[in-house]
């Protein structure tokens, strides 16, 4: 599938497009997922956190905002695709 060189970036409370952009503001999503996850890693976590802990808290909290930036990923796909 192409996509046009145009596409909407942000929608309003009513799933009106309010703001567009290139076509390359599709792949701002995965690009931020794979930073978060790369600074949050666990070597990171494991040398600034000395209790167990707090090592485990850090960690739910790494997973829950992957989850969300990733829920967040699917819905801004599924909105964009069923637009087309």
């Amino acid at each position: 599938m192409k996509l046009p060189n145009i596409i909407p970036i942000q929608w309003g409370i009513t799933l009106i497009p309010s703001n567009w952009g290139n076509k390359a503001t599709i792949f701002i999503f995965p690009i931020v997922l794979l930073i978060v996850s790369t600074f949050m890693s666990k070597k990171t976590i494991n040398s600034q956190e000395k209790s167990i802990t707090g090592r485990i808290a850090t960690e739910i909290i790494m997973l829950i905002v992957l989850a969300v930036i990733l829920i967040m990923m699917i819905g801004a796909y599924y909105l964009y695709f069923k637009m087309i």
